[in-house]
């Protein structure tokens, strides 16, 4: 839509920006953002003014795909190793975001679409899908970026749920791949119907508004609409767009016929929400009328006619008579034609009434069935009759019970026989009495010897008779007595053989004398073939296919008289798979060709499923379908093949049984395509030479490779070239002596009719000899007693391979503890120090690369660290006076030889008994003591304290002198005697004293002179 028809509908043009929902319909993921550089197209919404036929705006056409790779062309075999050109476009999917859930179509953004061998194509789908969006073709750029709003899974036939976005690249070779992929969640929201009446004109139409749906687009055709950006291809297709009510009115329909509605709802991403396609039934329903028929035939004749001569469609032309039956008919095999017309094949043996009935159709689609009677008459066959022979004695009479003459004759009507009791011809020579069951009663005239005979008739009820002579053997005395044959009976299956023990057909003959008896065979059986030994076991083998009823005609023979009888054979029919026949077509390059292979095809014995064809193994250059009647196959050549192709298919018959594997053999015909010779690599090491199959990817789409035509176009640089004389298909490079780095030749390639392929380049790489790997110096620290694993491999390297880990060894072990290899990891050792042992210890140990190469000896140091040892807390003294408190710093003296104190740790452990004492809480390493009010003296109390890995220490004392406040001393009278005009020492202090301290001479002061001499103080008081 162009930016003016926007503005024309008052519709603001930059709604994507920042907004997922905007882009990509809703999505649960708020945080994400769309991609940049993105564009939005705005869903259709022309004028709703009118109902107006008009081709949808939206979403790209699709083109069937069938997401299979191809190499060169050519469909991927199954283990087919292809080289990297196969492999190597990339590409990357920018939105949507992998694993969101989205509810509405979806914005694509890709980016670096790239191929090394230039990108011709990109394609668009999703995984099981059958179709595809082409991007690009032919016109690609490389990279490719590509950014599009309104995808809708639902065009790609995608249901909801979890789908995986596809992006595949076919490139200037010829290879078709995948370059990225994306999984998300699309739960798209649905439209729901209220109600949609259909009255004589119109159809009127209600469903349920969506949040966050603004406007509403409605579909209208005469067909069912599965996309509708196909709308105006469907008939009496029409829209009405840009829709603001929940509500919309069709009006101008024929009643009499259905049509179809669509609702989509359209928010930022296009139409994003779907409702189901719905019929709207004709207002004006007419049911056509199907009369019942009865047709006649003949039993084993067809019987046709036409079933919709007296049918009326009541002005719904045409009708059409549905192909399959309602019901079939229990006794034969039924044809129908959709112009009416019927087949019906009785089977064989079949005669009376049978029946089936059918289904006309209008082109309403309205339906009606009727029944059809089927009167098969009966034609009726004569029975036969065999003659027999008796014997009697002069003067006696003869009598035959039972079944009698009928014994060994036969109906294949299966009529019961009668004897009619009027002879053909009568004896002559005495007297006979026929009963209609086949007993009879013979008198000979007195005396007589000789022979006498009659002639009977035998009858069916049914018009159907034949005759028999008797023959009558009188004699003194009866030197024999003929043998008695009696006809027997068997079923077998159609194709299956039937066997009969002995005693067989004798089974049930007789002979009064108990002559031996002589077989043989009268009449051999028309559909099958018979081995019959002289003990009356016989073996039956029916022809292939064939079934129905059978029979043959033995004799029996005493050596003076014969006898014949039937065996009667019932081939009970089995269905045989249908036969089909390979098939040839011929075809130009790129072109369509519809092939009917049923043709050629048939069963024996019924017919051919004409919409069974199934497809079996698919042909290799080229794409075959069933036609959408499903009885023809349409195959589709690729456009750069030329030569033979082929597929293979069955078909079933009408009763289900399937036929054996035909093929169908496919020339296609053009101008000759040179080859494609594609870029080769190799990878060999200094001094080796290296095979190099070039043509194993090289290809040639309508013909063949002629491998004694590979030819050096330009030379490699460091090395020489020459034709593999043993593969036939590649080249030999041995590189120059001493050379390493990559090289290149090109070479081309003719195909089977001299054409030559473009110039390819072969690139290979010459590896240098392996370099070993280096083995770095490793540390490691442990306590005692604890094993520690040491990962040596870490840090160690191979320049030109990889490390071997299961070639690590120990060169030399360690003095104070031992080492293995740490069985987890691989990569390295576990060392246990020996017990009680502290300090360092080392081992040497060597690894081997991928090729077999040993590194150098590393070394592995250990540092065993002893046990932790407690701290150790050293007693302290403090003094301090009466009343005054005292800050005692208890951790200046205390020590851990193999850490630190835990200042925060330290405990009283026995408190003071004449003072308190609590933490210094600004110095932290020691106590406040604090004497009870009056208490002078001695004081104590203990402490622990732990070092930083919680090791507790001794118990140490701290001893504190308190001291009380100073008294003053006492001073004492003194006295002393002098003479006139002398003088006196007085030590005035010797009697004075001091009680908790001692006098200072030099403070002694005179307080008062004397009066009558002088003083003066010494220094010693």
């Amino acid at each position: 839509m162009k930016r003016s028809q926007l503005h024309q509908l008052g519709i603001l043009t930059l709604f994507c920006t920042g907004l997922l929902t905007g882009c990509s319909g809703d999505s649960d993921d708020t945080t994400s953002t769309t991609p940049k550089q993105n564009t939005t197209t705005e869903p259709p919404a022309q004028d709703n003014s009118a109902d107006q036929p008009d081709a949808p705006s939206g979403q790209a056409s699709l083109i069937p795909f069938d997401y299979q790779p191809r190499f060169a062309n050519r469909n991927l075999a199954a283990r087919q190793v292809v080289n990297t050109q196969f492999v190597n476009g990339t590409g990357n999917v920018l939105f949507p975001v992998t694993q969101r859930t989205y509810r509405g179509n979806l914005t694509v953004s890709l980016d670096a679409i790239t191929d090394p061998e230039g990108v011709s194509r990109v394609l668009l789908g999703f995984d099981n899908a059958e179709q595809a969006q082409v991007l690009c073709d032919g016109n690609c750029s490389d990279p490719f970026a590509f950014t599009e709003t309104g995808i809708n899974p639902a065009n790609f036939a995608q249901q909801p749920g979890s789908l995986q976005l596809q992006v595949w690249v076919e490139d200037n070779g010829g290879n078709l791949t995948t370059v990225a992929t994306q999984q998300i969640s699309w739960l798209p929201r649905s439209i729901a119907f209220n109600s949609t009446p259909r009255s004589e004109g119109s159809a009127a139409l209600d469903w349920q508004p969506l949040p966050s749906f603004l406007r509403y687009n409605a579909y209208l055709a005469e067909s069912p609409i599965d996309d509708v950006r196909n709308i105006t291809t469907l008939p009496g297709g029409q829209r009405v767009i840009a829709l603001t009510d929940s509500t919309h009115t069709f009006s101008g329909l024929d009643p009499q016929k259905h049509y179809y509605t669509r609702i989509t709802g359209i928010d930022g991403s296009g139409e994003s929400a779907f409702s189901e396609s719905r019929m709207l039934a004709a207002s004006n329903l007419i049911t056509p009328v199907a009369v019942a028929d009865s047709f006649s035939g003949v039993q084993f004749e067809s019987l046709s006619g036409n079933l919709l001569n007296n049918d009326n469609a009541n002005g719904l032309e045409p009708l059409t008579l549905v192909t399959t039956a309602v019901r079939d008919p229990q006794n034969g095999t039924l044809t129908l034609f959709a112009d009416g017309r019927f087949t019906y094949e009785p089977r064989e043996s079949f005669f009376g009434t049978d029946g089936f009935r059918y289904r006309i159709v209008n082109s309403q689609g309205v339906t009606a069935e009727a029944e059809v009677t089927l009167v098969i008459e009966r034609v009726n066959q004569d029975p036969i009759a065999f003659d027999n022979h008796y014997a009697l004695a002069q003067n006696s009479e003869l009598t035959v019970s039972g079944a009698g003459l009928l014994v060994n004759d036969i109906d294949f009507d299966g009529d019961a026989l009668t004897v009619n009791t009027t002879p053909v011809t009568d004896v002559q020579n005495g007297t006979l009495t026929l009963n209609a069951d086949g007993s009879f009663n013979y008198q000979p005239n007195s005396d007589f010897i000789g022979t006498d005979s009659f002639e009977y008739r035998v009858e069916d009820g049914n018009g159907g008779s034949n005759t028999a002579t008797i023959t009558l053997l009188i004699e003194t005395e009866v030197s024999n007595f003929p043998p008695v044959a009696v006809n027997d009976s068997y079923q077998t299956n159609e194709d299956e053989q039937l066997f009969v023990d002995l005693p067989g057909v004798l089974e049930n003959d007789s002979d009064a004398d108990e002559d031996t008896l002589t077989l043989s065979i009268i009449e051999q059986p028309l559909m099958g073939t018979l081995e019959l030994s002289d003990t009356g076991s016989f073996r039956y083998t029916p022809q292939q296919n064939s079934y129905g009823q059978d029979y043959f005609v033995y004799q029996i023979d005493d050596g003076a008289a014969s006898v014949q009888a039937f065996v009667l054979i019932e081939v009970s029919e089995v269905n045989d798979a249908p036969l089909a026949n390979d098939d040839s077509a011929e075809v130009a390059q790129g072109q369509p060709v519809s092939i009917f292979v049923a043709a050629n095809d048939q069963d024996i014995d019924g017919s051919l499923n004409p919409t069974s064809l199934m497809l079996l193994e698919g042909p290799s250059h080229g794409e075959v379908s069933l036609s959408n009647d499903r009885t023809h196959f349409v195959y589709q050549s690729e456009p750069d093949y030329r030569g033979s192709d082929s597929f293979t298919y069955q078909i079933q018959d009408d009763r289900g049984a399937t036929s054996n594997v035909a093929s169908v053999f496919i020339e296609i015909t053009g101008d000759n395509l040179p080859p494609v010779a594609v870029n080769d690599s190799a990878t060999t090491t200094q001094e080796v030479p290296v095979a190099i199959d070039v043509l194993a990817n090289d290809s040639d789409s309508d013909g063949s490779l002629n491998y004694n035509s590979l030819t050096v176009v330009t030379a490699p640089t460091n090395g020489s070239v020459t034709l593999d004389t043993v593969e036939l298909s590649g080249f030999i490079y041995t590189p120059q002596s001493g050379f390493s780095g990559s090289d290149s030749f090109t070479y081309q390639v003719q195909d089977n009719e001299s054409g030559l392929s473009n110039t390819a380049t072969v690139t290979i790489t010459v590896e240098p000899l392996n370099q070993p790997p280096v083995a770095v110096n490793d540390s490691a620290t442990t306590t005692q007693e604890v094993p520690v694993a040491i990962d040596v491999l870490a840090n160690d390297s191979d320049s030109d391979g990889s490390l071997n880990y299961n070639s690590l060894t120990v060169v030399s072990a360690p003095t104070n503890g031992n080492v293995a290899l740490d069985t987890a990891e691989l990569s390295g050792f576990i060392y246990t120090p020996q017990s009680g042992f502290s300090g360092s210890d080392s081992f040497t140990y060597q690894v081997q690369d991928n090729e077999g190469s040993l590194s150098n000896t590393a070394t592995v140091t250990i540092t065993v660290e002893p046990l932790n040892q407690p701290p150790v807390a050293v007693n302290d003294s403090a003094t301090t006076t009466q009343e005054v408190a005292v800050t005692i710093d208890v951790l200046a003296n205390d020590s851990d030889s193999d850490g630190s104190l835990n200042y925060n740790s330290l405990t009283v452990v026995s408190a003071p008994a004449n003072g308190s004492v609590t933490l210094d809480t600004v110095e932290l390493s020691g106590f406040i003591y604090t004497p009870q009010s009056g208490f002078s003296g001695s004081d104590s109390f203990t402490y622990q304290v732990q070092d930083n890995e919680g090791s507790l220490s001794n118990t140490a004392t701290v001893t504190i002198t308190v001291e009380p406040l100073n008294q003053p001393p006492v001073a004492v009278n003194d006295s002393a005697s002098i003479e006139v005009a002398q003088s006196v020492t007085i030590t005035v202090l010797e009697n004075d004293s001091d009680a908790d301290g001692t006098l200072q001479a030099g403070t002694v002061e005179i307080v008062q002179s004397a009066q009558m001499g002088t003083t003066q103080v010494s220094s010693s008081g």
